[in-house]
């Protein structure tokens, strides 16, 4: 194992960056806004924007800073931040900070500011117009998610700014943990897009360390080493620890419950401590290692039990520092028992080494961030979790060599013996037969699992309804069915008019709701056992309905085209029609016929409809039969009967 990993620990316990030098300064002005029409792109950090000053003694109060003009009592004054982000380490003392927004255009401005550090507890801010008008909003970790103007993982604040006119920004800030303003003015618009991108890669993480729990929770089930237990608890409290710096489990699973936020983060942070202790010492058969070895994980495992049970007594202040401290000291030399093992040939602790090696870097940086060491960046912050998923991959292949190591030596041992006493078969004989059966118990799991995945993979990702796959397997299937029992099915094809427009005018995630309220309307139109709904492909979408002659389906495609077109897409406020065309076949299935007869009788219907006008039903009569299939508009009796 190479040396190197345990230089670049010594250069990081080197590496200090001193905090930006910052000068007092008077209170912000219009000199100093933050002008809307100058910005270079659709956000802009205002970290070297900001004003700040720390109220150690607690005697400042909005209502005073508003009337003096953010003024601030003798000895006291107001410092600019020098950094992109204020980053003031930990202090329960309260801090304001001050900010002015400049509109020079002849247009209204609304704008998002964004304040994204979800773990600050107390978050009051207070926007002020230039006709001296004041608008307040108290938020923050310890209050529920209701209590802010959007709900969302970070802080979210709407401006309005009118033209020539400019807002004062004041905030008061007060945590036990670090003090971390990393503050943007976004475009609305800009913000919720870019967004959506983060919203997912949190999924995608929370779903990848949910997927390996699961998959070696199935192989502990199955081979009962306590490995793996302690392997799958460690993936788990890993992840809630980085969603819960990230909002995500203040958002989704207690957002009436603020008083689980901090005790949760710190409760996350000592297990992941007690099991990491617990993984590493079974993992690494530290029972058979030096006693110095053993004592200190035992004794890192023992300290993070304690730090948990005293986090329910302790503030949350001491609590974060004990629990960052146990980190930042523990950490790193158990990651160099892995080293120093990994030196001595153990195969095992060089995957240990490597899968920590990642994971530790990106803890490292964010405990030295967290204590205001290191400045809160992009890196710093979100490496983590690209960290605790590489880890987490990485341990679970070593965790698989490793039973592949025990097996072999199991068969080793195996073949000994049955050398040793060939006489004894039924030893073998009772071996085989225990292994078959946890064969075909893995079979049976593996074949249920595949079932599992074949059902959702047969769901379409945008629209929530069955996909072309489950469309045509099931429409072979009634086919089948039909020719052997006789008895009418009917298809419906439906295509949303001038579809193009959506996406070209609105954008592509109005052409994805237009497809999702369309796909909603279809299943509540569609209520019978044995009938169901697709996406077609694009913007079609596919009706079947079984046991149902042409003028049923007829009625049916008629009342879908008039709901449709009765309840318009509600998209960002505006209310934009939809139509659709709609073609329908129907035929009794024959055991020499083909299903795809049915759907180009259908799609002929559509075109025929979208030929005529659009926003129409067209039939196709009939289907297999000697003569060639007529396409004609509902009849006066079919109308009368919708």
């Amino acid at each position: 194992m190479s040396v190197r990993p345990q230089i670049l620990l010594a250069l990081l316990c080197l590496f200090v960056i001193a905090p930006a030098v910052a000068a007092g300064a008077s209170a912000p002005s219009s000199e100093t806004a933050v002008t809307l029409t100058a910005r270079g792109g659709e956000s802009m950090p205002l970290g070297d924007r900001v004003y700040w000053v720390k109220d150690s003694q607690r005697t400042l109060n909005s209502q005073a800073l508003l009337a003096s003009g953010l003024q601030l009592p003798e000895g006291m004054e107001w410092t600019r931040n020098e950094s992109k982000t204020p980053n003031l380490g930990f202090s329960e003392a309260p801090f304001w900070f001050a900010f002015s927004v400049r509109n020079a255009s002849d247009v209204h401005k609304s704008e998002l500011l964004e304040i994204a550090y979800p773990i600050l507890d107390y978050v009051d801010v207070h926007l002020i117009n230039g006709s001296g008008e004041v608008r307040s909003v108290y938020t923050g970790d310890l209050r529920p998610v209701s209590s802010r103007p959007i709900e969302h993982r970070n802080f979210l604040f709407p401006i309005e700014v009118a033209a020539k006119d400019s807002v004062t920004v004041l905030i008061r800030v007060q945590t036990e943990g670090a003090v971390q303003l990393p503050v943007t003015l976004w475009q609305e618009a800009a913000f919720f897009e870019n967004d959506q991108k983060f919203q997912a890669l949190q999924f995608i993480f929370a779903g990848i360390m949910l997927a390996i729990a699961l998959y070696n929770l199935l192989i502990w089930l199955f081979v009962r080493i306590s490995s793996y237990l302690w392997y799958i608890l460690n993936v788990l409290t890993i992840a809630l620890v980085q969603l819960s710096l990230h909002g995500m489990t203040a958002l989704y699973l207690w957002p009436d419950l603020p008083e689980l936020n901090n005790h949760s983060l710190v409760g996350f942070i000592t297990l992941n401590m007690v099991f990491v202790c617990l993984f590493t010492y079974g993992f690494l058969n530290l029972s058979q290692r030096g006693r110095f070895i053993r004592a200190f994980v035992a004794g890192f495992g023992v300290y993070g039990a304690l730090v948990f049970a005293l986090s329910w007594f302790l503030s949350y202040g001491v609590s974060i520092r004990l629990a960052v401290l146990g980190i930042t000291v523990g950490a790193p030399v158990v990651w160099m028992i892995g080293i120093y093992l990994s030196i001595r040939g153990d195969i095992l602790a060089r995957f240990y080494t490597i899968a920590w090696t990642i994971l530790l870097m990106g803890h490292f940086f964010l405990a030295f961030n967290k204590l205001g060491i290191l400045p809160r960046t992009v890196f710093f912050e979100y490496g983590p979790q690209m960290g605790a998923a590489l880890e987490v991959i990485l341990l679970s292949f070593a965790l698989a060599y490793r039973i592949n190591l025990e097996r072999q030596r199991r068969f080793q041992a195996q073949q000994s013996l049955l050398e040793a006493e060939r006489e004894n078969r039924e030893i073998q004989r009772q071996a085989n037969e225990l292994l078959e059966h946890k064969v075909r118990e893995r079979t049976r799991e593996l074949e249920a699992a595949n079932l599992q995945l074949r059902k959702m993979s047969s769901l379409d990702g945008l629209t929530g309804i069955h996909n072309r796959r489950y469309f045509d397997e099931t429409l072979q299937k009634e086919w089948s069915k039909g020719s052997r029992e006789p008895s009418h099915i009917c298809l419906l094809l439906i295509d949303v008019d001038h579809f193009k427009g959506f996406n070209d005018d609105h954008g592509h995630l109005c052409g994805d709701a237009c497809l999702q309220h369309l796909a909603g309307l279809l299943q509540r139109s569609v209520y019978r056992a044995g009938d169901f709904v697709a996406r077609f492909g694009g913007e079609e979408f596919a009706v079947l309905l079984c046991h149902t002659e042409l003028e049923g389906g007829a009625i049916v495609a008629e009342r879908i085209r008039r709901q449709v077109e009765s309840q318009p897409l509600d998209w960002e406020g505006q209310s934009m029609p939809i139509t659709v065309s709609i073609g329908v076949a129907g035929t009794e299935p024959m055991a020499r016929g083909i299903p795809n007869s049915l759907i180009a009788s259908a799609d002929e219907a559509l075109y025929t409809a979208k030929e005529s006008g659009r926003n129409c039903v067209m039939t196709c009569q009939p289907v297999g039969a000697d003569c060639a299939p007529t396409i004609e508009p509902l009849s006066r009796e079919t109308l009368a009967k919708v």
